[in-house]
Parts: structure tokens; sequence; C-alpha cells
């Protein structure tokens, strides 16, 4: 029987690294590009219509076509599953969970063990959902310190530290809320013990998916991460954390600490804030939310022009909200 895995957690904590390092077992297979759309197919599965009908499933291809995944994965691999293949794999089961996984089996690039699987980072809040799909799935959530955490936000996509610490919070707390409900199907995982200690982590966690220890799985055959210090490298750089503290000050560190107090004792980091927790109100909510947007729209359009960059983030809005 094959089982399915999510490798989750808040983005630039190091998931593309705990993926590649999977990858390197002959057992697992997670593409390289994130779906996350699976949140917005579980919302709207039913306004698809009937997908055993050829022409049904067609336009549900072509609504698929916008996706950042299926872009990126154009982008980048300069293929696309085509749907007759995909209609055919799903061989008359046409329900989320088989569609999804006939998806994810074909565009692996390990297509010979029984472990396949999906690193998005935004499932973090989407356990038990996907839970209920997938009833022997299997999840790794991956954490790295906040204060780490809202620096790279910060220095990649110019996001707002104290949103992104909210967030971090708020979504850890989630995460091992919901994970708590499955048991030995869940598994915790701190970006610092795996980068110091990552023979010991991945045996524990090759113990946690009921697979041998291969001693390649240390030993990146390819560069997993494409922005920040670790960009490039295919070694795993111990000790690559902590950098807060040279970066920002004390006051800095303190304010951030206050909008991630307890997830940061939650998840057992040394911190140095005493004091009450802080939130940020509605309204600064959603300015800082227009401001990161805007910040990130900006970046796109680099690369990719105003016009594009507006609408793909827009349109992929629309489909993750709504």
């Amino acid at each position: 029987m094959s089982t399915p895995l999510f490798i989750v957690g808040m983005p630039r904590s190091g998931t593309k690294l705990l993926r590649g390092m999977l990858n390197q077992h002959p057992e697992i297979g997670i593409p390289l590009n994130e779906t996350e759309f699976l949140p917005a197919w579980i919302r709207r599965w039913a306004s698809f219509g009937d997908l055993s009908q050829y022409h049904t499933f067609m336009n549900f291809y072509q609504q698929f076509n916008n996706t950042f995944y299926f872009q990126n994965r154009m982008r980048e691999h300069g293929q696309m599953i085509k749907p007759d293949i995909w209609y055919m794999r799903c061989d008359g089961d046409f329900s989320i969970a088989n569609v999804f996984e006939q998806l994810i089996r074909h565009d692996t690039e390990s297509m010979t063990g029984q472990i396949w699987g999906d690193k998005s980072p935004s499932y973090v809040r989407h356990i038990l959902d996907i839970r209920a799909l997938f009833p022997t799935a299997k999840f790794i959530h991956l954490v790295r310190d906040a204060r780490d955490y809202v620096l790279s936000l910060e220095r990649a996509f110019g996001k707002n530290r104290l949103r992104a610490a909210q967030r971090w919070n708020d979504s850890i707390l989630q995460a091992q809320k919901e994970g708590a409900h499955l048991g030995v199907d869940f598994c915790t995982v701190r970006y610092e013990d795996l980068i110091d200690q990552p023979v010991e982590e991945m045996e524990r966690l090759c113990d946690f998916l009921q697979i041998s220890f291969v001693s390649n799985m240390v030993d990146l055959s390819r560069a997993p991460e494409n922005l920040g210090d670790a960009k490039g490298q295919t070694t795993i750089l111990a000790g690559n954390y902590g950098k807060y503290r040279s970066q920002m000050s004390e006051q800095e560190i303190a304010e951030v600490e206050s909008y991630c107090i307890n997830g940061l004792e939650e998840m057992g980091y040394d911190v140095g804030f005493r004091g009450d927790a802080q939130r940020l109100s509605a309204i600064e909510l959603r300015r800082h939310q227009v401001g990161d947007a805007f910040r990130l729209i900006k970046k796109d359009a680099q690369e990719h022009g105003w016009l594009t960059s507006i609408e793909n983030r827009v349109g992929h809005f629309i489909k993750v909200m709504f």
C-alpha cells in the first residue's frame, strides 16, 4: 500500500532542503514544485462537475492551467501532464484524493518507491482537511526559529516582520494542535536540529516513515535553495541559524518575540522577552498584508513584468481564497 507524505511548515523554513534530502531515498518521490492548490480543490470540488466525463475533465484541466503549479512546472521543466494521460491514470476514480495522487505520481522524478508526497508550506494550516482525504497520510512539520524566519522573509521578499511573526506563531500552534490528533503519523522537526545533526534527524524520519535509512540522504544531488545564504549550496550548512542576533537590535528582537512568544516557547526556543504576548489588530494586519503583496508583486515584476506579476498574484489569491 502506498503512503502519502506531506511536508508542511512556514515558507523560508528549510522545507526545500528537507524535500531534497528525502528525495535521495529510493522509496520516496516528491515533485520539485509545490502544489498549494489542494485546499482550494477541497472547497470547490463539487463545482468542477463529473470529471469522469472527458469534456468535463478537459474544462477542469483548463482551469488547472492557471495555477502556479502548472505555470512553474512548465517554466522550470518545460513539460506538464497531458490531459488524456491524467484522465487515463485516474482509471475511473475521480475523487479528489486519486486525481491528486495521479498528478503527483506522474510528476515525481522517482516513480519506483511506495512513498509519494508533496511539499507545500501553506498546508501547515490544513493538516486535518488533507488527512480527511488521505487517512493513511503522514505529515512532517518543519519548524524554524521565528526570529530567523522573519529576517529571512524580510530579506527575500521585503515582508513585514511583525505580521510574519504573528502568522508564524498562529500557524505553528495550529499545526501542533492538529498534528496531535494524528498521533504517530505526525512528526515535528526543528530546522536547527536538521542542519546540525542531519544523520540523526534523517534516521529518526526514516523510522517515522518505516523505511531504512540510506547514507546518501545527507548528500544533496542538487541545490535545493534559490534564495538567501544557502542559495546554490549542495552541502548542508551546519550552524546556519541565529543570524537575527547580529542583524537585529535587542529592541527589534524583543518586539518580534512579543508577537510569537507562545510559539517560540512551545517549540523549545530560548526567549529573552518578558511580558505579555502582543497581537496586531485586524486593521494593522490588513495594512501589512497589502504592503507585503505590493512588494511581492514588485519583486516578481523585475523578472516577469508588472502586468504578468499582477495577474499571477491576484489570480492565485482568488483561487486560493475562493
